[in-house]
């Protein structure tokens, strides 16, 4: 019976690789983080000493594990220039924050303790709001309500008892594109999680942890640098520049295995970005959609006395652009799916 001293949303994430989750949780292996993930972790503590600051009466956790050696120069740039962006990108909205990186703990039915950090949490009139800060280079169209997303909705409840009754709102803040997503989790959704959540610890503890767990291929394989017994069986994400650069090349001429190198090189992609090699650049790219900020009830009450008639040639079936927007309405955007490309590279 293995040994689980706690769960957590990141060891959630790990077990989608049972071999590594193994490794890391019950045997102590090491594994060093990567850059990006160096240059989270200061992105958070950047913003957790600025909101600290501008909210002194809010209770502030104790903050992240910092390791005892700072990050690389490099790394430091990196995340100044992410702070700089949520800095000018980010707005309380008129929420009021109550708990800015505050550490959160349930207890699961066979006592296994979950944990969490809460990057800000705001009360917004009345409801619990929890704000995830994102560094991806890539962000989805919406947000999934699966268990380890709504693990911090049900913390979050956890936490402050007093909103437990009402609908929890989890924001992710993708910094990089000074946007966010959000999912409402309901007491129903977070008492799901919770079953859940319970369910999986009882069978992770009945595991048996004498054999070697099965390692399966995933976006983990981007910075993992554990010994996989896959060997040399799938293509592994890219660990250094150079190699990304290597692989780049090997994808054009795969042929075959086009589709196997092209995921692993997404990964690289996704977390480092674009790598350019062989006269082509790699990279994902970041659609966005017209969207109109009125609906066609909005519009027609808007614009109709002012265009009459006119204002049906500004209407589309579906409603959900302005073909041709009057003057003075200023079209906003919306995320679409992030598709991952290569092109000509620049000489």
């Amino acid at each position: 019976m293995p040994e689980i001293k706690y769960l957590s949303h990141t060891r959630l994430k790990t077990y989608g690789c049972p071999f590594r989750f193994q490794k890391l949780y019950l045997e102590g292996a090491s594994d060093p983080a990567g850059d990006a993930a160096a240059v989270g972790k200061e992105l958070h503590r950047l913003i957790r000493n600025a909101l600290a600051d501008e909210h002194p009466i809010v209770e502030v956790g104790e903050g992240r594990h910092v390791d005892d050696l700072p990050p690389m120069p490099a790394q430091m740039d990196d995340a100044a220039n992410l702070f700089d962006q949520w800095f000018d990108t980010f707005e309380m909205a008129g929420m009021d924050p109550i708990g800015i990186e505050v550490r959160a703990e349930g207890i699961l039915d066979d006592l296994t303790p979950f944990k969490g950090y809460l990057d800000l949490a705001c009360d917004w009139q009345g409801m619990l709001v929890i704000m995830d800060w994102k560094s991806s280079r890539w962000m989805p169209s919406g947000l999934d309500n699966e268990p380890q997303l709504a693990s911090y909705a049900w913390l979050a409840g956890e936490k402050w008892p007093e909103y437990v009754e009402g609908n929890i709102l989890l924001r992710q803040f993708y910094v990089r594109f000074g946007r966010y997503l959000e999912a409402k989790i309901s007491p129903v959704g977070r008492r799901n999680v919770y079953w859940t959540l319970s369910r999986f610890a009882e069978r992770l503890k009945s595991a048996n942890a004498s054999q070697e767990w099965e390692a399966r291929p995933c976006d983990q394989c981007v910075y993992c640098s554990l010994r996989c017994p896959l060997g040399g069986r799938v293509v592994r994400p890219p660990q250094t520049t150079e190699d990304a650069e290597s692989l780049a090349a090997q994808a054009f001429a795969l042929g075959e295995q086009y589709s196997v190198a092209r995921d692993a090189l997404k990964a690289w992609c996704s977390t480092h970005g674009e790598v350019t090699a062989a006269g082509r650049t790699w990279g994902i790219q970041q659609s966005e959609k017209p969207r109109c900020p009125m609906n066609a009830q909005e519009l027609w009450e808007r614009y109709h006395t002012e265009l009459g008639g006119g204002i049906w040639k500004y209407l589309s079936v579906s409603g959900a652009a302005v073909k041709s927007p009057p003057e003075g309405l200023k079209l906003g955007t919306r995320m679409g799916q992030a598709g991952f490309t290569s092109r000509k590279a620049k000489t």
